[in-house]
């Protein structure tokens, strides 16, 4: 399923809004508990976060293609990119800077 087919389906839920029909749930459904709702607009805010993230990857991995870019660049953009931590941040830092100075 696309993620924005997902964002809408649950979009619609914590709308109270029965997403196959169309009708408004009733008070006492679970759709329409104060809890329930909050949770599917998380769930919603979530999903935009992730599409958003992969965005992002595609257009760093089409940039990266197109441009070229050195090693050190993506390894250090990356993060930004994936929303994933930098892995031996500090050694690698380290060998950058014992790199330059030898150069």
């Amino acid at each position: 399923m696309e993620i924005k087919k997902a964002i809408e389906i649950i979009s619609l839920l914590a709308d109270g809004i029965d997403p196959q029909t169309g009708e408004v749930f009733p008070q006492e459904s679970t759709y329409q508990n104060p809890d329930t709702v909050r949770s599917l607009f998380l769930a919603v805010e979530g999903l935009k976060l992730i599409d958003i993230r992969d965005k992002r990857q595609k257009n760093f991995l089409k940039m990266q293609e197109k441009d070229g870019m050195n090693k050190r660049k993506n390894y250090l953009l990356m993060p930004l990119i994936t929303a994933k931590p930098l892995k031996n941040w500090r050694r690698y830092t380290k060998e950058q800077t014992l790199q330059s100075k030898l150069d």
